[in-house]
């Protein structure tokens, strides 16, 4: 049954680092989502692409319980939720070049400045994610804060390792994705702009 798919993937009892195909038995590229929310963008892709595996990570003990249920329910077997901080996921779990894709969706703001060194994307995380990528291996970037975007194409352009593919938002002709997360369906519908960004590993 559906109800009964092994989603959870609890790395506190796997030896680092992580063998995909092992998890997965099979060999198929991974994709990884950094904070899943809702799970929408993640089930949508999964469903679209059987033949690539999945990885979500959530930092939220209450969405990554209902993140577990909805893949279950959807009956997704390329699909494997983590509960903690990617930082640390990444940093000791995740096999060097090993990733295809990364995606992080509309991650939290912080808007306050005395808060900005809380926002996920710092220049650490962004060294770390590069080492982690395949080789022309790409991270999609979604947010609806223009003053955030800024500050990611800066920390971007500092990092030799990374080349951008492209920066648009939602008003240009055919530059919604065919994946959305639950964010990103709502903004839409409110008539925000979203701003999107992807770069490929050099």
């Amino acid at each position: 049954m559906a109800d009964h798919l092994n989603v959870e993937l609890k790395y506190a009892e796997i030896e680092p680092p992580m063998c995909w195909q092992q998890i997965f038995g099979n060999p198929a590229p991974v994709d990884i989502e950094i904070g899943f929310g809702k799970c929408g963008f993640l089930l949508e892709i999964a469903a679209q692409h059987p033949t690539t595996n999945f990885v979500g990570i959530e930092s939220s003990r209450k969405y990554y319980r209902k993140g577990i249920t909805k893949v279950q329910r959807a009956g997704l077997n390329n699909v494997k939720l983590l509960w903690g901080e990617a930082f640390h996921i990444f940093k000791r779990y995740v096999p060097d070049h090993s990733v295809a894709n990364i995606y992080i969706n509309f991650p939290d703001p912080w808007p306050k400045k005395r808060h900005a060194k809380r926002r996920l994307l710092q220049a650490e995380l962004v060294s770390l994610l590069a080492s982690k990528l395949y080789p022309a291996g790409c991270l999609e970037i979604a947010t609806d804060i223009e003053s955030y975007l800024n500050q990611i194409q800066e920390i971007f352009l500092a990092n030799a390792m990374y080349a951008m593919v492209y920066s648009h938002t939602s008003t240009h002709h055919g530059s919604v994705r065919t994946y959305c997360s639950d964010y990103e369906v709502m903004f839409l519908q409110e008539g925000k702009t979203i701003y999107y960004i992807k770069y490929k590993r050099k």
